[in-house]
Formats: structure tokens, C-alpha cells, sequence
């Protein structure tokens, strides 16, 4: 070992041995080598020159790069959108697949369903006390199966940074760490110094002490100028390149005075972290203090800012997608922190989901000083399994969509019947667009489907081979060149083709299965002839009506029947109710078009809504009285009480019972009618708010909140539900005018899209659950009703033995009917709301017993 006072001179050293280890030795001669060194100052005149300056500061201005931040969260609601949407998910692995040596639970039945899908999973970690190798054996104690190759610890990412930037192999690496950062440098062929080894040392401070540092020494071997043989040993010291600083449980002093002189120091040398996390999960207890503690030291006593290559850094996303091949869009960052895990995936450009089972809370989350804001936030990641949407058996199709299934099915069946495309297009509009029915029928008899449809093999006429032929339609004759014939033969010129094409354009869709002019043929006009001979107006008409055809001629899609609406529903027949949500938010049941009416069945509001339009029942008709015998002494002009007087004078005979029978019908119905008409013209009034809302309001309120419009889709799916039950209640309402009417962004309003959120998505549940119940016939409200009333009389007379208890229970049934009491004197039937005169003690809709 050299000492610091020694000056050491070797001559006559081989130009080779200076480029073998990459040092820059000024050459005197061509002949000799003078080094000098003297070991008195801390400055070298050695350096290397592994780094392009110019790409280091790209790379390292990239990974210190800072995004703007992001529209707030919203709760993961349909966990499969998220699934589908990406290829490939990294999860961070403290707090999100474990907490300390504890899993949490549901993580390995959401990993093997994730897996089952066919999705890639990532695990990326910024504790270094473990090398890949070791987190293998920890994913396996905790009974996960995952390979060596898809776990990236920040350890890793240490020795793969050097690795990715030549880092010399002559030059030492000093590690304030542990473990797991020496086996990962050991991997890449990096010689190391400190680690776990130097957590024992101490400094003993006295008048003079200086700490020695960097004292490895290299032996090594020079040659003849000319022989090239060894003629003796050059001493060198190898310097420290590179400190690279991590989770350290044996951090001392010692160990901060090393890597420090190492980085002032020596020229070039890199100061590394693996990451600069606060705090760490050593237990599920408690947090304790993280890795940036330790690189704090060594920043605040070098002065020094270190190039991080974990987490929030973009090394890893960008080793990553090189290592698997890819793209960042089709990647979800899934983490338990904002400023690593969150802003990992953010800088990287990937989907981000924050998991609330670790380091962050709802609270921080949603607290204004907070500016990181994912994609989506859940409690934990086993929610992937319940986080269900529900199923959809219907598609709803833009003019494109429809476009491309219309050429999706020609193609399928003109490469299947080796037939040109134009024959496939009316192969499947003559069997109403149903690709199975047209292979069907093709390959049970050709020959016959052919002469229905109009597709002749081969010419029925042969086409006359002269310079002129006669036009059977105005009889003149042309040249051959102005003559056209469909697949029949049949000659006619230009101009009669064109005006016969075009009188049948204008008078409909029927021009889609056009014929040929001659009487006694059947043979189809194809879309070919169409495009050669109609004018420019006549082919856009002809294409909006085959466009047209595949919705209308088609038994699973057909049109929204909202006014204005554009767009159709592709429906899968058996797969659910008919109840259909288009995209212009109007909801509607697919088998019959009327407005959504589950769990009403398409019957009975189809004779609701005959009743309603022609209703000629009134009470004229009723007791075929006049009308101005009718006022105030009958009961008002709408109201007659000629029954009651019937019955006091004793004339109340069949014919009165009937009409009575008839006035009762009435009230039934008018009672029902006045609800529904309400109820319609409530929605009617929400429908016209929800447009204005969607046109306007979103618009004004995504520049106040510097919110996405997409971001707000939660307000529409709140009203639509709204729609549904009528439950938005006004104080929400008003609290969305108080957000439409503010200037400034509001602070609660991330509190208010999450409650509304979950109102609305509470809301949905019960009301799916309450219609699925009445479709089933309430067969479980029945039984469970029936068993309640057993164990309530049984109850009763157990306790009531005495007249105190037969009072009491009188009392309570007297007082629940007298709440049943309105004020004009009518009693609510308690099983179907029928409003009832008060001295009837049977309903008149229901006939139940009051």
C-alpha cells in the first residue's frame, strides 16, 4: 500500500497498459511513460471517461423530470375496464402485495385471476436490502409464485444503471447498504467496498486524524516498448467511481464520512440512490424511517443531489418496457404512495391505481395540498375481484361501427361462398343480415337460393357480340360501349339504366333488391351497376339506405328511438333484460322501443298505453246523466253521486251496480294515471335539465374544477340513475348549482364527486336488486313476509295475555292505520297504495281487508 507521503516514479510503461484500464496518462515520448504522483494533495490527474456528458444530462434530466398534475381520482368502480384496457400491471410490493412479513389478504386469488386473463405482472420494489434472488425466496415463504425475472428491486436498478452506462469494471462501487445491493453489483461484475461490513467501524476523533479513504491498490503489470514482455509492476490505486446509498439498518458515521470524502473527492464519482422514501414497512405495526433518511445524510454533507434510479425515477418504467417490449400506455402502476408510486407511473405515461392498504390515506388523498392524483384509487387490490360491472348484453353502434360490421359479415360470407362482394351484400340483405341463415340455405340448395335472391350462375341471354345493339326500354340503337346489362344479359343503353336507377332511388329503400327492367326476368341489379350509373346525390341516398337496411332488416339491432339520435343497439337475444341505455342517455327497452319500464312486462304498458290514448270513459257517460245536471249538489262536474242517492232511495239495481262497478274502474285508473303523469312530467323535466346539463353546464364546470369532462362523467351517471328512480335528492342538486355557479375551483368538491359517486352507485344496487325481486314475483319478500307475521302473532299472544296486551296491540294497529289517514279522509292500502274512501274497510283495487 502506497502511503500518503510517498512519491512514487515509474518509467518505460507500455502505451497498452494506460489504454487497458482506461486512464488518461499524459505520453512524454513515443519511447518512455513519466507518471508522477504526488500523494500530498487529494486531487488526480487520473480520470475516466466512461460518460458522454451530453447523454448523462439527458438522462438525468429525464429522470428527475416533473409532470404537471393530474384531474383527482376516482374510485375504481369496474375494475374489468381497467383490466382490459392494459397488458401489462406493476405493483409496488410494500404495502400493496404484503405489509412486513404479512400478506394481505386476497392478493394471491387476484394475481392468479390476473394471470388467467393472460395479463404480464411486474413487481418493482424501492427496498434494496434484498436482491432479486432473495425477493424470490420472500414471494415464495408468503406462498406466491413468481419468477426471479419478474421482480425489479432498486437494488437492481443500481447495478443495471451501471451497467447501462459502461460504468468502468476498474472502479470500485462503495455501498451504504445492504445486502441486497452487494449481491446485485456482484451479479454485474462490479467490485464493491462497504455494505454491511462497515457498519461496525468507528471514527476515533483526535488532533490531526485524517480518515483515510478510497485505499484499494492495483498491481499493475507493464511491458517492453518493444518486446512486449513484462518488465515490472505498476502500483495504483483504484478509486471509488460511484456511491451508491440505500436502505441501511447499520448507518453510522463512519460510513457518512467515507462515502462523502469518496464523492467530493474523487473526480467523476457518481452519488446514487435507490430511492428516497421517507418511511418503510419493517413491521405491519408501525412505519419506521425509510432510505431517504440515509441519502439525506450524504445530500446534505456533499451538497450534492443524487441521480435516483428507483422510484419516482423513470429508469426502471423505461428498463422495463426495453425488457419486455412494452408500451407504456398498456401499462398500470399499482402503489400504495403518491410521490413514488403514483408519480412512477405518471412520469412513465402509464394508467395509475392507488391501493389505500399502505402508506396513503383517503384523507391525504383527497386533502387539498395534495397536487398527485391517479387514475383511479381502491381499497385494496383484491378488489379486482368484486369490482364487477354489470353485464352488458347489448352494443351501442355509431354510423362507423355499423359500417364496419356490415363489411365484416359481406367479407365473411363472400370468402366463405367464393362469391364477389357485391352477391354477398344481397345474399344478406334478402336474409335480413343473418350471416348463419345465408350459409344455411347456400349449402343446403344453391341453386335455389340463387333463383329467390336473383344471383343467375351465368347470363340467362347471351350479351349480342356487335358494334350497335338495340335498347329494349327506348328501343333506339348505340354503340356497344353505351350499352349496360345486369348479371341476366339483358342489354339496355346509358340513359334508361340511369333514369330506371334513379326513379328507383327516389321512391325508397326498395331500390336495394332492384331488379332488372325486362318483365320476364328476376335477375338483381347489383351495387356496381349503382355506382357507374346514379348520379353523385342518388349513390349517397343509396349508401344511407343500405346503411340503413343492416339496422332496420336486421332482428338483433335497431335503432335508438330517441328524437335526433343517431346511433343503434346491437342486441344479444337471451342474454338479459331489454332493458337498453343509448349514448345519448336515453333509456328504452329493446323489444318493445318504449321507455325503460322493467319490471313492468311490455304487455301491460302496451295496454297502458292504449288506455291512455283512447280513454272515452267520463262521468257522463257513466250515469248518462247530462252535463248540466252536474255541479256542486252532485259532487262537482267530475264526480257524481247519483249511486249514493240510488241506494237511499232504494232503486239501486243491477244495472246501478254496473255502472258503479264502472265509476270505481275509473277512479282505479284515473288514481294510477295522475301518479304516472306526474312521474312524466317530472322526468320529462330532468331529461330537458341532464341535455342542458351535458351541452352547457360540464363544459363550464370542467374549466372552474380544471377538471376533464371525462372526469365528470359521474354527475351524468348520477342523473341517469336519477332518471330511473327519481331519488336524486334536491340537496344534492342544489350543491351541484352551488359548484355550476362558482368562479374559483372549490376544495370539497373531490369529497362531493366521492359521495355522489357512492350514492349513485348504492342507489343502482338496491334498485336492481328491488326490480330483479318484482320480476321474480317478491317469491322471497313473500315467504320471509309470511314468516314474520307467524313469528309476530305468535309473539303477540305469548305476550299479550292479559287485557293490558290486547289494548296495547289495538292501540298500535289503530294508531298505524290512523297514520294510513290523509287529510281529505282517504286510507292508503298498505299492499298497493290505492287511496280508498275512509268508510270502505275493503280496497277497491286489491280487495285486501284494511
Amino acid at each position: 500500500m502506497l502511503s500518503r507521503t510517498t512519491t512514487t516514479v515509474i518509467a518505460a510503461a507500455s502505451a497498452k497498459s494506460s489504454q487497458l484500464f482506461g486512464f488518461g496518462i499524459n505520453n512524454s515520448s513515443s519511447n518512455n511513460l513519466c507518471c508522477t504522483r504526488t500523494t500530498t494533495t487529494r486531487t488526480s490527474n487520473l480520470s475516466w471517461n466512461f460518460i458522454n456528458s451530453n447523454k448523462h444530462k439527458c438522462r438525468e434530466s429525464r429522470m428527475e423530470e416533473s409532470f404537471t398534475t393530474r384531474a383527482s381520482a376516482q374510485p375504481l368502480t369496474n375494475a374489468d375496464d381497467l383490466i382490459d384496457s392494459v397488458e401489462t400491471f406493476i405493483f409496488d410490493c410494500d404495502g400493496v402485495i404484503w405489509k412486513g412479513d404479512k400478506l394481505i389478504d386476497g392478493v394471491p386469488q387476484t394475481l392468479d385471476m390476473l394471470r388467467s386473463k393472460g395479463k404480464r405482472l411486474v413487481f418493482v420494489t424501492n427496498n434494496s436490502t434484498k436482491s432479486r434472488k432473495q425477493y424470490g425466496k420472500k414471494f415464495e415463504t408468503l406462498g406466491l409464485n413468481v419468477n426471479e425475472e419478474e421482480i425489479f428491486a432498486s437494488s437492481f436498478a443500481a447495478a443495471a444503471y451501471l451497467k447501462s452506462i459502461n460504468f468502468p469494471k476498474d472502479k470500485k462501487v462503495y455501498v451504504i447498504g445492504e445486502e441486497g445491493i452487494l449481491k446485485e453489483l456482484e451479479l454485474a461484475g462490479y467490485e464493491y467496498l462497504g455494505g454491511p461490513e462497515d457498519g461496525g467501524k468507528k471514527i476515533e476523533l483526535k488532533p490531526g486524524y485524517l480518515m483515510e479513504h478510497d485505499e484499494s491498490v492495483y498491481f499493475c503489470p507493464f511491458l517492453h516498448h518493444r518486446t512486449e514482455f513484462v518488465v515490472g509492476f505498476l502500483e495504483i490505486k483504484i478509486q471509488v467511481g460511484a456511491v451508491v446509498v440505500g436502505f441501511d439498518r447499520n448507518f453510522n458515521y463512519y460510513k457518512i464520512q467515507y462515502g462523502t470524502l469518496c464523492i467530493r473527492e474523487n473526480p467523476g464519482c457518481l452519488f446514487i440512490a435507490t430511492n428516497r422514501d421517507a418511511v418503510t414497512h419493517l413491521t405491519d405495526a408501525q412505519e419506521w424511517a425509510g432510505g431517504g433518511s440515509m441519502v439525506g445524510a450524504i445530500r446534505g454533507s456533499t451538497q450534492r443531489e443524487p441521480l435516483v434510479v428507483g422510484k419516482p425515477s423513470t429508469f426502471m418504467m423505461d428498463y422495463l418496457a426495453n425488457e419486455f417490449g412494452i408500451l407504456k400506455s398498456q401499462i398500470c402502476m399499482v402503489g400504495d404512495r403518491l410521490d413514488t408510486d403514483i408519480l412512477f407511473g405518471q412520469n412513465g405515461g402509464c394508467k395509475t391505481l392507488l391501493v389505500l392498504s399502505g402508506v396513503t390515506t383517503l384523507p391525504v388523498l383527497q386533502s387539498p395540498d395534495n397536487s398527485i392524483q391517479p387514475d383511479f384509487y381502491t381499497n385494496k387490490i383484491s378488489d379486482f375481484l368484486f369490482l364487477k360491472a354489470a353485464t352488458q348484453n347489448y352494443n351501442v353502434l355509431t354510423e362507423a361501427d355499423i359500417r364496419q360490421h356490415q363489411e365484416e359479415d359481406i367479407m365473411r360470407i363472400s370468402t366463405v361462398l367464393s362469391i364477389p362482394k357485391f352477391a354477398a351484400s344481397i345474399l344478406l340483405r334478402y336474409y335480413n343480415w343473418s350471416v348463419s341463415k345465408v350459409h344455411d340455405e347456400w349449402f343446403a340448395d344453391e341453386e335455389r337460393v340463387r333463383r329467390a335472391v336473383g344471383l343467375p350462375e351465368k347470363p340467362v341471354v347471351e350479351y349480342p357480340n356487335a358494334s350497335e345493339l338495340h335498347c329494349g326500354i327506348c328501343f333506339e340503337i348505340y354503340p356497344r360501349d353505351k350499352m349496360h346489362a345486369a348479371a341476366c344479359g339483358h342489354p339496355f343503353c346509358s340513359s334508361c339504366w340511369a333514369g330506371y336507377i334513379s326513379t328507383a332511388i327516389n321512391d325508397g329503400p326498395g331500390c336495394l333488391m332492384l331488379r332488372c327492367p325486362d318483365p320476364s326476368c328476376s335477375a338483381v341489379v347489383c351495387q356496381d351497376m349503382i355506382n357507374d350509373l346514379a348520379s353523385y346525390e342518388e349513390k349517397e341516398k343509396y349508401s344511407r339506405y343500405f346503411i340503413r337496411s343492416y339496422v332496420e332488416d336486421n332482428r338483433k339491432t335497431k335503432w335508438c328511438p330517441a328524437p335526433g339520435c343517431d346511433y343503434a343497439i346491437d342486441f344479444i337475444v337471451g342474454g338479459g333484460s331489454y332493458d337498453v341505455t343509448c349514448r345519448c342517455s336515453y333509456s328504452f327497452c329493446w323489444n318493445c322501443t318504449e321507455e325503460a319500464h322493467r319490471p313492468v312486462d311490455c304487455g301491460t304498458v302496451s295496454k297502458w298505453i292504449m288506455k291512455n290514448s283512447a280513454e272515452s270513459e267520463n262521468m257522463n257517460w257513466l250515469c248518462l246523466g247530462a252535463w248540466s245536471d252536474h255541479g256542486e249538489r252532485t259532487g262537482g262536474f267530475y264526480a257524481c253521486n247519483r249511486y249514493e242517492t240510488a241506494k237511499q232511495e232504494g232503486v239501486y239495481d243491477e244495472s246501478e251496480k254496473r255502472r258503479e262497478m264502472a265509476k270505481n274502474s275509473l277512479e282505479r285508473y284515473t288514481h294510477y294515471y295522475e301518479r304516472w303523469a306526474t312521474n312524466q312530467s317530472s322526468r320529462q323535466k330532468a331529461l330537458a335539465d341532464l341535455q342542458q346539463m351535458q351541452t352547457v353546464h360540464l363544459e363550464k364546470l370542467s374549466d372552474t374544477q380544471c377538471q376533464p369532462e371525462s372526469q365528470l362523467k359521474f354527475i351524468t351517471e348520477a342523473w341517469l340513475q336519477y332518471l330511473q328512480v327519481m331519488s336524486f335528492s334536491q340537496a344534492q342538486r342544489e350543491k351541484l348549482q352551488v359548484y355550476l355557479n362558482d368562479e374559483d375551483p372549490s376544495k370539497d368538491f373531490n369529497e362531493f364527486r366521492t359521495k355522489l359517486a357512492g350514492l349513485t352507485s348504492v342507489t343502482r344496487n338496491y334498485f336492481e336488486n328491488l326490480v330483479r325481486a318484482l320480476e321474480n314475483g317478491l317469491s322471497d319478500v313473500d315467504s320471509h313476509g309470511a314468516c314474520s307475521r307467524t313469528v309476530s302473532s305468535k309473539s303477540l299472544g305469548g305476550s299479550s295475555k292479559g287485557r293490558g296486551g290486547r289494548g296495547k296491540a289495538a292501540t298500535s294497529r289503530s294508531s298505524s292505520s290512523s297514520r294510513n289517514i290523509d287529510d281529505l279522509g282517504h286510507w292508503s292500502c298498505e299492499h298497493c297504495t290505492f287511496a280508498n274512501v275512509r268508510p270502505a274497510s275493503v280496497c277497491q283495487m286489491c280487495q285486501q281487508r284494511r
